[in-house]
């Protein structure tokens, strides 16, 4: 994941996507500081790219060899283990920073002001989706891609 970093890089800072309203219009970038990052990043706020993501996503659902930069298989098995017990009609649960459906397929998502992302992923199927916006209105898209016919084809 060499796209990914808690605090805005150079890198990054050249390739990030500008925020948007619900309007379209747009927003100034929100540059964490490093305390902000010291006292809320276990909280989320990752910056990264669909792709990177995605590379995190398919370690998950199909891990490679454990090795000094990877998940143990016990790690990962702890990570997508049922937690908290959700009622709702889809008889999820929580587990380690995923919801985990009975069917064993994994969602995250995230919001960040003017930045709307979801990830779906089946270990089963070994596929999944990674979806991210760079708008407040982009709850409405991935709402309607979660329930579309889409995502059910791949998963």
């Amino acid at each position: 994941m060499g796209a990914s970093d808690f605090a805005m890089t150079a890198s990054l800072k050249r390739h990030a996507a500008r925020p948007h309203d619900e309007k379209g219009k747009p927003l100034d970038p929100n540059v964490p500081t490093p305390e902000s990052i010291a006292r809320y990043g276990a909280a989320g706020g990752l910056r990264t790219t669909a792709s990177d993501y995605a590379r995190f996503i398919i370690e998950v659902v199909s891990p490679k060899p454990t090795d000094r930069f990877r998940l143990t298989k016990a790690s990962v098995d702890e990570m997508l283990r049922p937690q908290v017990k959700v009622n709702d009609a889809m008889s999820s649960s929580w587990a380690l920073g995923w919801q985990v459906q009975h069917t064993g397929v994994i969602t995250h998502g995230g919001h960040y002001r003017g930045f709307q992302c979801h990830a779906v992923a089946s270990a089963a199927s070994r596929s999944g989706f990674v979806i991210m916006t760079n708008g407040e209105s982009g709850s409405e898209l991935i709402s309607k891609l979660l329930l579309g016919d889409l995502m059910h084809r791949f998963l």
